[in-house]
């Protein structure tokens, strides 16, 4: 076993001499050095120059591979050599020159290696004397922008049968976020889920870039979130959750979902209908009750916009109003499938019936001969179900017929008119009262 060195004075004529002869830029470690030389030769050193980068690992832009020389030698090579002053750790030999550098720092790794917020960092080389211990090595923890925090431990282990280590362990990744629930073809609004990889703060409705859809309904909250996908019309709609919007406790930001794709269809046809319960009204405020039975095909969810003819208005698919003054009102509803609309209208009164019913009587006076023809006028609507007899007057020398009613038709209006006919039974004093209560409005009596 030879003892582990760490390039001491007194190998460094030996390493001039072999480079001047047929090694010219030969970089042993910028970054990590030799660390143990099981048979110091000139093709070895040549071999252990060959220099690869790991880029696809954070900070292989940084480090280069290590590699052991089946013929002894273990080498962990820093890429660029000695051109950058990162060495630190460890010597470079560079035309015969061996020259200590400088040793890692937390803001050289940040500078040039693409980490940032680098704790932790320790090494194990750099005193140029002859190692009391069997390794070399850098170890630190760093964020590496857009996937995590590692930790690291790039370095040489052991005298004999070293070990090589290029270590990088994800501890804490960056959250990530997956989207689903959007069909392929739909005519719908659809409910997509936003599925993140952990707990988020930060994340609403705002954030999501959709194209030809509006977004409704966002729910949620920790590492799951649901909304709603209205499409604006018929065509292609996307869904994407952007990077950066939502961070987790570290603070990492997010990095962008996947994007959720679909075609939104068409209608052929679009039918507006509701009704309105109660229509018709006697007192204020009265409250009418609006239920949408519109219709398209093929059937699809739309939109309505109500107009109830006082200037209220609603959006709602079954919306409740209430009148809050007598009159006759057209309520109107427009019912949509993106831009594809149809309306209808329904008539709503809101009456003011009198209170009391007052009638009067008209048609004879004086002396008569004959038939008359009497008049009675209430100041409101009959109730049907309490309509009008021949039987509720009260008649002396009088035979009463054809009793009729007038208008209005239907009976709410606020007067309506009967007709009759009293004839005389003989000579003498003739009268035709109508006592209170023989007749009831639709309000009282």
């Amino acid at each position: 076993m030879v003892t582990l060195m760490k390039i001491a004075a007194a190998v460094w004529g030996r390493l001039e001499s072999l480079t001047r002869r047929s090694v010219t830029k030969v970089a042993v470690c910028s970054a990590l050095a030799v660390i143990s030389l099981h048979g110091f030769t000139q093709s070895a050193l040549a071999l252990d120059a060959r220099v690869k980068a790991y880029p696809t690992m954070p900070g292989g832009q940084c480090f280069a591979r290590v590699q052991q020389d089946p013929r002894g030698a273990s080498i962990l090579f820093y890429e660029g050599f000695n051109t950058l002053a990162a060495g630190g750790s460890f010597f470079s030999h560079n035309d015969g020159a061996i020259t200590l550098l400088p040793q890692i720092t937390a803001a050289w790794l940040e500078a040039n290696c693409g980490f940032t917020n680098v704790t932790g960092l320790v090494q194990d080389g750099a005193d140029g004397t002859v190692a009391s211990d069997d390794q070399m090595f850098v170890r630190f923890t760093a964020d590496v922008p857009g996937i995590g925090r590692y930790d690291f431990d790039y370095g040489l282990y052991g005298v004999t049968g070293t070990v090589a280590k290029r270590d990088a362990v994800l501890t804490d990744p960056v959250p990530t976020v997956t989207l689903s629930g959007l069909s392929s073809t739909f005519i719908n609004p659809q409910t997509v889920t936003a599925t993140f990889s952990e707990t988020v703060d930060g994340f609403d409705a705002s954030d999501i870039q959709v194209t030809n859809a509006t977004i409704s309904s966002f729910a949620g909250s920790g590492a799951t979130y649901t909304f709603t996908v209205s499409p604006d019309g018929p065509g292609a709609v996307t869904v994407l959750v952007p990077a950066g919007v939502a961070t987790d406790s570290v603070p990492f930001p997010n990095l962008a979902s996947n994007t959720l794709s679909g075609t939104a269809e068409g209608i052929s046809s679009i039918t507006a209908d509701f009704t309105a319960n109660p229509g018709f009204g006697i007192s204020v405020p009265h409250t009418v009750f609006f239920t949408d039975q519109s219709s398209s095909t093929p059937p699809a969810l739309k939109t309505w916009n109500w107009d109830f003819g006082d200037g209220g208005t609603s959006t709602a698919q079954n919306p409740v109003h209430t009148y809050t003054s007598f009159g006759t009102y057209t309520a109107t509803l427009e019912t949509c499938v993106y831009t594809t609309c149809d309306t209808k209208s329904i008539t709503i009164e809101v009456v003011d019936v009198p209170a009391t019913m007052t009638p009067s009587l008209s048609g004879f006076g004086g002396n008569v001969v004959g038939a008359q023809t009497v008049t009675v006028e209430f100041n409101a609507g009959v109730d049907t179900s309490d309509a009008l007899q021949l039987s509720d007057f009260d008649a002396t020398n009088l035979t009463l017929s054809n009793l009729s009613p007038g208008s209005p038709t239907p009976a709410y209006g606020q007067t309506q008119t009967y007709t009759l006919t009293a004839t005389p039974d003989g000579d003498g004093a003739i009268s035709l009262t109508l006592p209170a209560g023989a007749v009831s409005n639709y309000r009282s009596v």
